[in-house]
């Protein structure tokens, strides 16, 4: 339940944890989720293999009944992330059924974010998605664009590709103009959980304009996604919440040898009276706190950039 609840997930009132399944609401959408441990998959099974061993409970199918959506989830407490199943492809197992998912699947899922990979079951492909509690929202959002079952093996890995980050060629997508479609949107989704964790690892887990450390840190970026901004770490600066949004609105800026900059012009347009632009200042470092690793410090082309503009 943790794990849900720091992906932003708010629990129906009187949720009882040892209960099967999961009611919760999530933007308004009713959600039933089937969630069990992931451990590694047994004697005799590859040593890279894990999995659930789902028990259905008390005969219920995994097949939704009512509004909103199912999901089949897995949860790798170290790793701190969860693994995803289709439920159109498990809707009404036996006494028990094992999902699997590769460990390595997992690991790049709590270095990276949001990962995915197709497997087959019993003939047919299906995407698996592995990802940090802070992705569940990507994942809901991606989840309904999945393939069908009994969709070809290409549009499957086309889709796992897409939701592990990778721009798919044109090549490689589906010859249907809504599947491609679904499968770009996809690749949009996922951008930004695989963008946060490397940044804020990057960074140490604080803010470079204030020093601020914790789970609030986010990562910023410094050319915008709107404008073609890449998700690359070069363009990022971890930041906390306040100071992402200063950045975000130009009110703080970076100069040579990343000194931070207050726009003092911009936040008199923007009516801050004197001790608040005061309060601005002196919250902030004299330069950016940088990455350890010379090559993950923001590249100072797109910092100039974003001061002119904002200048």
């Amino acid at each position: 339940m943790r794990g849900l609840e720091d992906g932003g997930v708010a629990a129906v009132p009187g949720y009882a944890a040892q209960r099967q399944p999961l009611e919760i609401v999530v933007d308004g959408e009713q959600l039933r989720i089937f969630s069990w441990g992931i451990s590694p998959g047994g004697r005799g099974r590859p040593k890279n293999e894990y999995r659930v061993q789902a028990t259905r409970p008390g005969g219920m199918p995994f097949r939704h009944r009512g509004p909103g959506r199912t999901l089949l989830l897995g949860w790798h407490e170290k790793l701190d992330v969860f693994a995803a199943w289709d439920v159109r492809l498990h809707p009404d197992p036996s006494s028990s059924a094992s999902l699997q998912v590769p460990l390595p699947v997992l690991e790049r899922a709590a270095a990276e974010g949001f990962v995915a990979h197709s497997r087959l079951v019993s003939g047919e492909a299906e995407v698996v998605a592995a990802f940090k509690p802070e992705a569940m929202p990507a994942y809901l959002g991606m989840a309904s664009l999945l393939p069908a079952p009994g969709a070809s093996s290409k549009d499957v890995k086309a889709t796992a590709r897409a939701a592990s980050g990778e721009s798919v060629p044109v090549a490689e997508l589906p010859s249907g103009a809504k599947r491609r479609r679904q499968i770009r949107t996809i690749e949009e989704k996922v951008r930004d959980p695989r963008f946060r964790p490397r940044v804020v690892d990057a960074y140490g887990g604080r803010c470079a304009f204030c020093g601020l450390g914790g789970s609030l840190t986010q990562a910023c970026h410094i050319e915008g996604v709107g404008e073609g901004g890449a998700d690359l770490i070069v363009n990022g600066i971890g930041a906390c919440p306040n100071h992402h949004a200063a950045f975000d609105r130009g009110l703080i800026t970076v100069g040579p040898r990343y000194a931070i900059e207050v726009n003092r012009a911009r936040l008199r347009e923007g009516g801050w009276t004197a001790p608040h632009v005061r309060a601005l200042a002196a919250g902030l470092l004299p330069a950016l706190g940088l990455p350890t690793a010379t090559r993950n410090h923001p590249d100072p082309a797109l910092l100039a950039a974003h001061r002119k503009r904002w200048r």
